[in-house]
Protein backbone atom coordinates (compact mmCIF):
# COMPACT_ATOMS: atom_id res chain seq x y z
CA UNK A 1 0.00 0.00 0.00
CA UNK A 2 0.66 3.63 -0.22
CA UNK A 3 0.54 6.88 1.51
CA UNK A 4 0.64 10.06 -0.73
CA UNK A 5 -0.73 13.89 0.36
CA UNK A 6 -1.57 16.38 -1.80
CA UNK A 7 -1.57 20.05 -0.08
CA UNK A 8 -2.75 22.91 -2.26
CA UNK A 9 -3.36 26.60 -2.21
CA UNK A 10 -3.50 29.80 -5.00
CA UNK A 11 0.63 29.97 -4.39
CA UNK A 12 0.97 26.38 -5.65
CA UNK A 13 0.90 22.66 -4.48
CA UNK A 14 3.17 19.83 -2.59
CA UNK A 15 2.81 16.60 -3.10
CA UNK A 16 4.30 13.99 -0.79
CA UNK A 17 4.92 10.19 -0.82
CA UNK A 18 6.26 7.25 0.79
CA UNK A 19 8.54 4.49 -0.51
CA UNK A 20 6.91 1.60 0.81
CA UNK A 21 6.27 -1.63 -1.55
CA UNK A 22 4.66 -4.33 -0.75
CA UNK A 23 5.24 -7.97 -2.72
CA UNK A 24 2.28 -10.79 -2.79
CA UNK A 25 1.33 -9.14 0.80
CA UNK A 26 4.44 -10.57 2.67
CA UNK A 27 7.43 -8.27 1.72
CA UNK A 28 8.10 -4.84 2.40
CA UNK A 29 10.56 -2.85 0.09
CA UNK A 30 11.50 0.94 1.09
CA UNK A 31 12.63 1.81 -2.00
CA UNK A 32 9.74 2.61 -4.67
CA UNK A 33 9.64 6.06 -6.26
CA UNK A 34 5.90 6.96 -6.64
CA UNK A 35 6.46 10.45 -7.17
CA UNK A 36 7.53 12.00 -10.70
CA UNK A 37 7.85 15.23 -12.92
CA UNK A 38 5.50 14.96 -15.89
CA UNK A 39 8.72 16.95 -17.83
CA UNK A 40 10.81 19.76 -17.59
CA UNK A 41 8.57 21.85 -19.79
CA UNK A 42 5.43 21.51 -17.69
CA UNK A 43 4.51 22.31 -14.00
CA UNK A 44 2.98 19.11 -13.35
CA UNK A 45 3.85 16.05 -11.09
CA UNK A 46 2.28 12.92 -10.93
CA UNK A 47 1.93 10.35 -8.18
CA UNK A 48 0.74 6.70 -8.41
CA UNK A 49 -0.61 4.49 -5.79
CA UNK A 50 -1.95 0.87 -5.52
CA UNK A 51 -0.60 -0.98 -8.21
CA UNK A 52 2.98 0.22 -9.51
CA UNK A 53 2.07 -1.65 -12.68
CA UNK A 54 0.07 -1.35 -15.86
CA UNK A 55 -0.09 -4.69 -17.80
CA UNK A 56 3.54 -5.44 -16.15
CA UNK A 57 4.90 -2.80 -17.14
CA UNK A 58 5.95 -0.05 -14.55
CA UNK A 59 4.00 3.30 -14.26
CA UNK A 60 6.94 5.25 -13.91
CA UNK A 61 8.06 4.00 -17.27
CA UNK A 62 4.81 4.65 -18.67
CA UNK A 63 4.53 7.86 -17.45
CA UNK A 64 8.25 9.04 -19.00
CA UNK A 65 6.98 7.59 -21.99
CA UNK A 66 3.89 9.84 -22.03
CA UNK A 67 6.04 12.78 -21.20
CA UNK A 68 8.24 12.15 -24.09
CA UNK A 69 5.26 12.14 -26.46
CA UNK A 70 4.49 15.21 -25.29
CA UNK A 71 7.39 17.38 -25.85
CA UNK A 72 7.32 20.82 -25.13
CA UNK A 73 3.72 21.06 -26.04
CA UNK A 74 1.40 23.06 -23.06
CA UNK A 75 -1.97 22.20 -22.45
CA UNK A 76 -4.64 24.58 -21.09
CA UNK A 77 -5.70 23.00 -18.07
CA UNK A 78 -4.40 20.40 -15.97
CA UNK A 79 -7.69 17.91 -16.90
CA UNK A 80 -6.39 18.33 -20.61
CA UNK A 81 -3.41 16.56 -19.18
CA UNK A 82 -5.01 13.86 -17.90
CA UNK A 83 -7.17 13.37 -20.99
CA UNK A 84 -4.20 13.57 -22.73
CA UNK A 85 -2.64 10.56 -20.43
CA UNK A 86 -5.65 8.24 -21.07
CA UNK A 87 -5.87 8.91 -24.87
CA UNK A 88 -1.93 7.54 -24.71
CA UNK A 89 -3.00 4.32 -23.16
CA UNK A 90 -6.04 3.86 -25.54
CA UNK A 91 -3.69 4.75 -28.62
CA UNK A 92 -0.30 3.77 -27.64
CA UNK A 93 1.18 1.37 -30.17
CA UNK A 94 3.86 -0.78 -27.62
CA UNK A 95 3.12 -4.44 -27.62
CA UNK A 96 3.89 -5.08 -24.01
CA UNK A 97 0.75 -2.53 -23.25
CA UNK A 98 -1.54 -3.36 -26.43
CA UNK A 99 -0.86 -7.04 -27.20
CA UNK A 100 -3.92 -9.33 -27.14
CA UNK A 101 -1.98 -12.42 -25.22
CA UNK A 102 -1.58 -10.07 -22.75
CA UNK A 103 -5.11 -8.39 -22.21
CA UNK A 104 -6.57 -12.20 -22.06
CA UNK A 105 -4.13 -12.99 -19.17
CA UNK A 106 -5.03 -10.51 -17.10
CA UNK A 107 -9.18 -11.10 -17.83
CA UNK A 108 -8.50 -14.51 -17.22
CA UNK A 109 -6.89 -13.72 -13.97
CA UNK A 110 -9.43 -11.38 -12.90
CA UNK A 111 -12.38 -13.81 -13.59
CA UNK A 112 -10.61 -17.09 -11.84
CA UNK A 113 -9.98 -14.59 -9.02
CA UNK A 114 -13.75 -13.73 -8.94
CA UNK A 115 -14.67 -17.15 -8.89
CA UNK A 116 -12.44 -18.03 -6.58
CA UNK A 117 -14.06 -15.30 -3.98
CA UNK A 118 -17.28 -16.71 -4.46
CA UNK A 119 -16.02 -20.36 -3.96
CA UNK A 120 -14.41 -19.56 -0.63
CA UNK A 121 -17.62 -17.86 0.57
CA UNK A 122 -19.83 -21.02 -0.48
CA UNK A 123 -16.73 -22.84 2.04
CA UNK A 124 -17.70 -20.68 4.96
CA UNK A 125 -21.18 -20.68 4.73
CA UNK A 126 -20.70 -24.90 4.50
CA UNK A 127 -18.80 -24.28 7.41
CA UNK A 128 -20.37 -22.05 9.55
CA UNK A 129 -24.01 -23.99 8.80
CA UNK A 130 -22.54 -27.28 9.74
CA UNK A 131 -20.94 -26.43 12.66
CA UNK A 132 -24.66 -24.34 13.76
CA UNK A 133 -26.31 -27.70 13.06
CA UNK A 134 -24.27 -30.67 13.12
CA UNK A 135 -25.84 -32.03 16.43
CA UNK A 136 -29.52 -31.64 15.64
CA UNK A 137 -30.02 -31.85 12.05
CA UNK A 138 -29.26 -35.22 9.66
CA UNK A 139 -25.95 -34.63 6.97
CA UNK A 140 -29.10 -34.21 4.08
CA UNK A 141 -31.06 -31.23 5.97
CA UNK A 142 -27.80 -29.62 6.75
CA UNK A 143 -27.01 -29.60 2.94
CA UNK A 144 -30.61 -28.24 2.57
CA UNK A 145 -30.04 -25.22 4.58
CA UNK A 146 -27.36 -24.63 2.85
CA UNK A 147 -28.59 -24.70 -0.52
CA UNK A 148 -31.24 -22.41 0.42
CA UNK A 149 -28.48 -20.32 2.21
CA UNK A 150 -26.07 -19.77 -0.81
CA UNK A 151 -28.79 -19.82 -3.36
CA UNK A 152 -30.47 -16.94 -1.87
CA UNK A 153 -27.12 -14.60 -1.14
CA UNK A 154 -26.32 -15.48 -5.11
CA UNK A 155 -29.86 -14.15 -5.90
CA UNK A 156 -29.34 -11.33 -4.25
CA UNK A 157 -26.14 -10.52 -5.65
CA UNK A 158 -27.53 -11.26 -9.29
CA UNK A 159 -30.31 -8.89 -8.61
CA UNK A 160 -28.03 -6.07 -7.31
CA UNK A 161 -25.79 -6.58 -10.54
CA UNK A 162 -28.82 -6.69 -12.57
CA UNK A 163 -29.76 -2.89 -11.47
CA UNK A 164 -26.18 -1.11 -12.34
CA UNK A 165 -25.47 0.13 -15.43
CA UNK A 166 -22.67 -0.64 -17.51
CA UNK A 167 -19.25 1.35 -17.08
CA UNK A 168 -18.71 3.72 -19.66
CA UNK A 169 -16.84 3.03 -22.76
CA UNK A 170 -18.27 -0.61 -22.08
CA UNK A 171 -21.30 -1.57 -23.90
CA UNK A 172 -23.48 -5.05 -24.42
CA UNK A 173 -21.26 -6.04 -27.67
CA UNK A 174 -18.55 -6.03 -25.04
CA UNK A 175 -20.48 -8.31 -22.33
CA UNK A 176 -21.56 -10.45 -25.16
CA UNK A 177 -18.04 -10.83 -26.67
CA UNK A 178 -16.51 -11.51 -22.85
CA UNK A 179 -19.22 -14.56 -22.21
CA UNK A 180 -18.82 -16.18 -25.28
CA UNK A 181 -15.06 -16.21 -25.43
CA UNK A 182 -14.30 -17.57 -21.76
CA UNK A 183 -17.78 -19.13 -20.07
CA UNK A 184 -16.31 -22.76 -21.50
CA UNK A 185 -13.24 -22.39 -20.22
CA UNK A 186 -14.85 -20.81 -16.87
CA UNK A 187 -17.24 -23.55 -16.35
CA UNK A 188 -14.27 -26.24 -16.99
CA UNK A 189 -12.30 -24.56 -13.68
CA UNK A 190 -15.47 -24.68 -11.97
CA UNK A 191 -15.79 -28.13 -12.62
CA UNK A 192 -12.40 -29.16 -11.12
CA UNK A 193 -12.10 -26.32 -8.29
CA UNK A 194 -15.21 -26.57 -6.51
CA UNK A 195 -16.09 -28.87 -3.92
CA UNK A 196 -18.65 -31.37 -5.30
CA UNK A 197 -20.60 -30.67 -1.74
CA UNK A 198 -21.24 -26.97 -2.47
CA UNK A 199 -22.37 -27.13 -5.73
CA UNK A 200 -26.21 -26.37 -5.72
CA UNK A 201 -28.65 -26.31 -8.64
CA UNK A 202 -27.63 -22.90 -9.64
CA UNK A 203 -24.37 -22.01 -8.32
CA UNK A 204 -22.56 -22.34 -11.46
CA UNK A 205 -25.07 -19.85 -13.40
CA UNK A 206 -24.99 -17.38 -10.58
CA UNK A 207 -21.61 -17.62 -10.18
CA UNK A 208 -21.11 -16.62 -14.26
CA UNK A 209 -23.76 -13.88 -14.22
CA UNK A 210 -22.14 -11.92 -11.21
CA UNK A 211 -18.53 -13.00 -12.39
CA UNK A 212 -19.12 -11.39 -15.75
CA UNK A 213 -20.93 -8.52 -14.39
CA UNK A 214 -18.22 -7.20 -12.11
CA UNK A 215 -15.57 -7.08 -14.64
CA UNK A 216 -18.37 -4.75 -16.42
CA UNK A 217 -19.92 -3.20 -13.89
CA UNK A 218 -17.66 -2.38 -10.69
CA UNK A 219 -14.27 -1.37 -9.75
CA UNK A 220 -12.09 -3.98 -8.47
CA UNK A 221 -10.15 -3.62 -5.34
CA UNK A 222 -6.99 -4.21 -7.13
CA UNK A 223 -6.74 -0.68 -9.38
CA UNK A 224 -3.85 2.04 -9.83
CA UNK A 225 -4.15 5.03 -9.21
CA UNK A 226 -2.79 7.61 -11.31
CA UNK A 227 -2.76 11.68 -9.73
CA UNK A 228 -1.82 14.34 -11.81
CA UNK A 229 -1.04 17.76 -9.66
CA UNK A 230 -0.08 21.18 -11.04
CA UNK A 231 -1.40 23.74 -13.95
CA UNK A 232 -2.68 23.96 -17.07
CA UNK A 233 -0.87 26.73 -19.79
CA UNK A 234 -3.99 28.96 -19.18
CA UNK A 235 -4.70 28.00 -15.08
CA UNK A 236 -3.33 30.42 -12.30
CA UNK A 237 -4.35 28.30 -9.42
CA UNK A 238 -3.58 24.36 -9.10
CA UNK A 239 -5.58 21.45 -9.25
CA UNK A 240 -5.88 17.76 -8.85
CA UNK A 241 -7.09 14.91 -11.44
CA UNK A 242 -6.77 11.36 -9.93
CA UNK A 243 -7.09 8.69 -12.39
CA UNK A 244 -8.54 5.07 -11.04
CA UNK A 245 -7.21 2.52 -13.85
CA UNK A 246 -7.70 -0.80 -14.24
CA UNK A 247 -6.93 -3.05 -17.64
CA UNK A 248 -7.76 -3.45 -20.77
CA UNK A 249 -10.92 -5.23 -22.17
CA UNK A 250 -11.48 -5.86 -26.18
CA UNK A 251 -8.86 -3.04 -26.50
CA UNK A 252 -10.96 -0.67 -24.34
CA UNK A 253 -9.06 0.63 -21.15
CA UNK A 254 -11.66 0.27 -17.70
CA UNK A 255 -11.04 3.69 -15.63
CA UNK A 256 -12.65 6.46 -14.17
CA UNK A 257 -11.63 10.12 -12.28
CA UNK A 258 -12.64 10.08 -8.57
CA UNK A 259 -14.02 13.42 -8.07
CA UNK A 260 -13.64 12.77 -4.31
CA UNK A 261 -9.95 13.13 -4.76
CA UNK A 262 -9.78 16.01 -7.58
CA UNK A 263 -10.33 19.47 -7.44
CA UNK A 264 -8.71 22.82 -8.06
CA UNK A 265 -8.31 25.72 -6.06
CA UNK A 266 -10.71 28.61 -6.38
CA UNK A 267 -11.63 32.29 -5.03
CA UNK A 268 -13.89 30.35 -2.84
CA UNK A 269 -11.91 27.60 -1.70
CA UNK A 270 -8.43 28.61 -1.75
CA UNK A 271 -7.50 25.55 0.53
CA UNK A 272 -7.15 22.05 -0.40
CA UNK A 273 -6.12 18.93 1.24
CA UNK A 274 -6.20 14.62 -0.68
CA UNK A 275 -5.11 11.90 1.38
CA UNK A 276 -4.78 9.03 -1.37
CA UNK A 277 -4.69 5.36 -0.79
CA UNK A 278 -3.81 5.03 2.77
CA UNK A 279 -5.45 8.31 3.79
CA UNK A 280 -6.79 7.57 7.65
CA UNK A 281 -4.68 9.73 9.66
CA UNK A 282 -5.67 12.65 7.39
CA UNK A 283 -8.82 12.03 7.62
CA UNK A 284 -8.66 12.02 11.31
CA UNK A 285 -6.11 15.32 11.56
CA UNK A 286 -8.96 16.86 9.24
CA UNK A 287 -12.00 15.69 10.57
CA UNK A 288 -11.15 15.06 14.54
CA UNK A 289 -11.80 11.48 14.18
CA UNK A 290 -11.14 8.70 13.19
CA UNK A 291 -13.34 7.44 10.04
CA UNK A 292 -14.00 4.06 11.75
CA UNK A 293 -14.59 5.47 14.80
CA UNK A 294 -17.41 7.87 13.32
CA UNK A 295 -18.75 5.16 11.44
CA UNK A 296 -18.75 2.51 14.50
CA UNK A 297 -20.51 5.12 16.38
CA UNK A 298 -23.38 6.36 13.92
CA UNK A 299 -23.83 2.28 13.01
CA UNK A 300 -24.70 1.79 17.31
CA UNK A 301 -26.47 4.50 17.41
CA UNK A 302 -28.95 3.46 14.22
CA UNK A 303 -29.38 0.07 16.03
CA UNK A 304 -30.46 1.31 19.35
CA UNK A 305 -32.65 3.76 17.65
CA UNK A 306 -34.52 1.28 15.56
CA UNK A 307 -35.33 -0.61 18.64
CA UNK A 308 -36.91 1.94 20.89
CA UNK A 309 -40.06 1.56 19.83
CA UNK A 310 -40.23 -1.80 19.98
CA UNK A 311 -39.13 -1.45 23.60
CA UNK A 312 -41.52 1.58 24.49
CA UNK A 313 -44.50 -0.19 23.15
CA UNK A 314 -43.67 -3.14 25.24
CA UNK A 315 -42.68 -1.81 28.57
CA UNK A 316 -45.45 1.32 28.54
CA UNK A 317 -48.49 -0.88 26.78
CA UNK A 318 -50.59 -1.12 29.71
CA UNK A 319 -50.67 2.48 30.17
CA UNK A 320 -52.43 2.70 26.77
CA UNK A 321 -55.88 2.35 25.79
CA UNK A 322 -57.20 -0.99 25.26
CA UNK A 323 -57.70 0.08 21.22
CA UNK A 324 -54.66 1.97 20.92
CA UNK A 325 -52.88 0.36 17.63
CA UNK A 326 -49.53 -0.59 18.54
CA UNK A 327 -47.87 -0.85 15.23
CA UNK A 328 -49.77 2.81 14.56
CA UNK A 329 -47.30 4.06 17.24
CA UNK A 330 -44.46 2.26 16.66
CA UNK A 331 -44.74 3.83 12.61
CA UNK A 332 -44.85 7.41 14.01
CA UNK A 333 -42.10 6.54 16.68
CA UNK A 334 -39.84 5.00 13.90
CA UNK A 335 -40.16 8.20 11.61
CA UNK A 336 -39.62 11.05 14.10
CA UNK A 337 -36.47 8.50 15.46
CA UNK A 338 -35.21 8.71 12.11
CA UNK A 339 -35.44 12.20 11.35
CA UNK A 340 -33.81 13.28 14.59
CA UNK A 341 -30.87 10.39 13.38
CA UNK A 342 -30.95 12.98 10.30
CA UNK A 343 -30.47 15.35 12.40
CA UNK A 344 -27.86 14.48 14.98
CA UNK A 345 -26.15 13.60 11.29
CA UNK A 346 -26.43 16.63 9.78
CA UNK A 347 -25.04 18.81 12.73
CA UNK A 348 -22.40 16.26 13.54
CA UNK A 349 -21.12 17.06 9.59
CA UNK A 350 -21.70 20.88 10.39
CA UNK A 351 -19.58 20.32 13.45
CA UNK A 352 -16.82 18.69 12.08
CA UNK A 353 -16.96 21.70 8.78
CA UNK A 354 -16.81 24.44 11.61
CA UNK A 355 -14.66 23.01 14.05
CA UNK A 356 -12.23 21.55 12.20
CA UNK A 357 -12.14 21.28 8.59
CA UNK A 358 -12.86 25.74 7.70
CA UNK A 359 -10.20 26.46 10.67
CA UNK A 360 -7.27 24.07 9.01
CA UNK A 361 -8.57 25.46 5.28
CA UNK A 362 -8.40 28.51 5.89
CA UNK A 363 -4.47 28.36 7.52
CA UNK A 364 -3.74 26.06 4.11
CA UNK A 365 -4.90 28.90 1.69
CA UNK A 366 -2.20 31.22 3.30
CA UNK A 367 0.78 28.96 3.41
CA UNK A 368 3.99 29.43 1.71
CA UNK A 369 4.61 26.68 -0.53
CA UNK A 370 7.43 25.50 1.49
CA UNK A 371 5.02 25.16 4.27
CA UNK A 372 2.78 23.30 2.19
CA UNK A 373 5.46 21.03 1.32
CA UNK A 374 6.13 20.65 5.35
CA UNK A 375 2.53 19.53 6.00
CA UNK A 376 2.16 17.45 2.93
CA UNK A 377 5.78 15.31 4.50
CA UNK A 378 3.72 15.33 8.03
CA UNK A 379 0.86 14.02 6.96
CA UNK A 380 1.93 11.25 5.34
CA UNK A 381 5.16 10.32 8.15
CA UNK A 382 1.58 11.01 10.61
CA UNK A 383 0.63 6.68 8.51
CA UNK A 384 3.75 5.83 8.57
CA UNK A 385 4.47 5.98 12.15
CA UNK A 386 0.90 5.07 12.97
CA UNK A 387 1.91 1.70 10.72
CA UNK A 388 5.30 1.22 12.19
CA UNK A 389 3.13 1.03 15.85
CA UNK A 390 0.66 -1.61 14.62
CA UNK A 391 0.46 -5.58 14.56
CA UNK A 392 -0.56 -5.21 10.87
CA UNK A 393 2.28 -5.36 7.98
CA UNK A 394 4.14 -2.33 7.88
CA UNK A 395 3.02 -1.29 4.25
CA UNK A 396 3.64 2.43 4.63
CA UNK A 397 7.44 3.63 5.24
CA UNK A 398 11.16 4.46 4.24
CA UNK A 399 12.22 7.84 3.11
CA UNK A 400 9.50 10.51 2.10
CA UNK A 401 9.63 12.20 -1.71
CA UNK A 402 8.89 15.92 -1.15
CA UNK A 403 7.89 18.21 -4.09
CA UNK A 404 6.54 21.39 -4.50
CA UNK A 405 5.04 22.58 -7.79
CA UNK A 406 4.68 26.57 -8.57
CA UNK A 407 3.33 28.17 -12.05
CA UNK A 408 6.12 29.40 -13.39
CA UNK A 409 8.76 27.61 -11.51
CA UNK A 410 7.41 24.10 -12.29
CA UNK A 411 8.52 20.88 -10.48
CA UNK A 412 10.93 21.23 -7.65
CA UNK A 413 11.98 18.85 -5.51
CA UNK A 414 12.38 19.32 -1.48
CA UNK A 415 13.44 16.25 -0.57
CA UNK A 416 14.70 13.03 -2.88
CA UNK A 417 15.90 9.48 -2.00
Amino acid sequence: MTAEVVVMNARGAALAADSAVTIHGKKVYNSADKLFPLTQHHPVGVMVYGSGHFMNVPWETIIKLFGNKLGDQQLDTLGEYADAFLEFLNRNEFVELTSTRNEELFIKDFLHSKLNSIHHRCKSMHRDIYLEYQDEKTIEEIQDIYTQHVEGWLDELVATYHKKELIPPFDETDFNLIGEKYIDTLMEYMKENFASFLITKHLFKYALIITFNSLFKRFDEQYSGVVFVGFGNKELRPATVTLQIERYINGKLKYRKKSKESGQVEVDNLGYIFGLAQSDMVISFMTGIHEKMEDSLLAHLEENLKQIPNTLTENLKDHFKADTSFEGVEEAMHKELIKLYGEFHQKLYHFKQKEFIAPIMDIVGALPTIELAEMAEVLVNMTSFKKKISESLETVGGPIDVAIITKYDGFTWIKHK
